[in-house]
């Protein structure tokens, strides 16, 4: 077998006989005393036995790490030898195996059992056992009994407390307490009364606080809450935003009223050149910042020049950027005019309108400002 580590080898060898001379028959098992190691190596040797089967002529040999190797990092190892021979009770003994077996062999034969290290045992006299100054003894059930507990109460012994420290305000300190009487198995501590007072009403914006009552809440109570609000304020166009004063939550479902949506259109006034037709020309602003121009012009006896102004959009309705409408977009008149306005609200024609020409637009739409 191979030696772990660099250990010595020792080859061990044995013969058994009978005492007629006929070879023995069985085993025989070889086990360190202690589980070491070979740091050099590194290796580990627990204390696994080693067994070797007798041969036919009651021989054995086997290869075993030397006890005295200094690369061991134990000392005083010796090996328990365990031989189980048929016929015979099994004998255990001890032998060392020196590195410096003559030829690197050891025959058992010339081994003197090593003595052993004396294990430690811990005992007690028989005569201790449930005696004053001794130990308790155990009964069939494991446990101590009564009669060697002394001055333990048995039965109706000792004297059971008439009283119970009543537990009725939080943040007692606890005590081991010094009574000399036993509690009652039916005792109870007081608790603490519940509150029959109404919890305090909270309201939004109310601070965290810890409390200092010292009654229990009931599991079923109520704090009040502020009312629900009524119908909320109306904001309108250009309306500044406000955190409000209100101390009442707001419904789900509630609403704001808005400005009414525009349904008539507002006339513009007329500039030089220009009649405001039957139709008029108009604007009104809708909702989502949208406005609305409508109408048509008849050009007086001097006409229109172009890019020439001839009507002005208020505040409030201009244009967030230059607008530009033909034909496609809701103008009708001569061919190839534009209605453009610029984002100070001035309204004109990309080409020059002559005496008596007309201009209608319907549906010109566009974000203002």
């Amino acid at each position: 077998m191979a030696i772990p580590g660099n250990l010595t080898p020792i080859t061990v060898t044995a013969t058994y006989l009978l005492a007629n001379g006929t070879p023995a028959t069985g085993t025989v098992e070889f086990v360190l005393t202690a589980p070491a190691a070979d740091p050099g190596a590194p290796a580990l040797v627990p204390m696994a036995p080693v067994t070797v089967t007798l041969d036919g002529a009651g021989h054995l040999s086997v290869v075993l790490p030397a006890t005295d190797d200094p690369d061991w990092s134990a000392t005083g190892l010796v090996y328990r030898v365990g031989e189980r021979i048929t016929g015979i009770p099994v004998r255990y003994w001890y032998a060392q195996v020196p590195a410096a077996s003559p030829g690197g062999t050891l025959d058992l034969a010339a081994v003197a059992p090593a003595v052993p290290q004396t294990p430690f045992v811990s005992y007690i006299l028989a005569s201790q056992r449930g005696a004053a100054n001794g130990v308790a003894s155990l009964d069939s059930g494991g446990q101590v009994p009564l009669s060697q507990l002394g001055n333990a109460p048995s039965g109706g012994g000792g004297t059971p407390s008439g009283t119970v420290v009543s537990e009725t305000a939080y943040g007692q300190s606890a005590t081991a307490g010094g009574a000399a009487t036993y509690s009652r198995g039916d005792h109870t501590h007081g608790t603490p009364a519940l509150t029959a007072v109404a919890p305090t009403t909270s309201a939004v914006g109310d601070a965290a606080a810890a409390g200092t009552g010292t009654t229990n809440a009931r599991v079923d109570h109520v704090h009040g809450r502020e009312a629900l609000g009524g119908v909320p304020t109306s904001s309108a166009p250009g309306d500044a935003g406000a955190a409000g004063t209100g101390t009442t939550n707001a419904r789900v479902d509630h609403k704001h009223a808005r400005e009414a949506a525009a349904t008539t259109f507002t006339d513009m006034a007329s500039l030089v050149g220009v009649t405001l037709g039957t139709v008029h020309a108009g604007w009104r602003n809708e909702p989502g910042n949208v406005t609305r121009l409508k109408g048509g012009i008849v050009c007086s006896a001097g006409g229109v020049l172009a890019n020439t102004t001839f009507a002005t959009l208020p505040a409030g309705s201009l244009p967030a950027e230059a607008q530009s409408f033909s034909s496609r977009t809701g103008v009708s008149g001569p061919a190839n005019v534009f209605v453009n306005i610029d984002t100070a609200g001035n309204i004109s024609c990309s080409a020059a309108l002559v005496s008596t020409e007309t201009l209608t637009f319907d549906g010109l739409t566009f974000v203002h400002a």
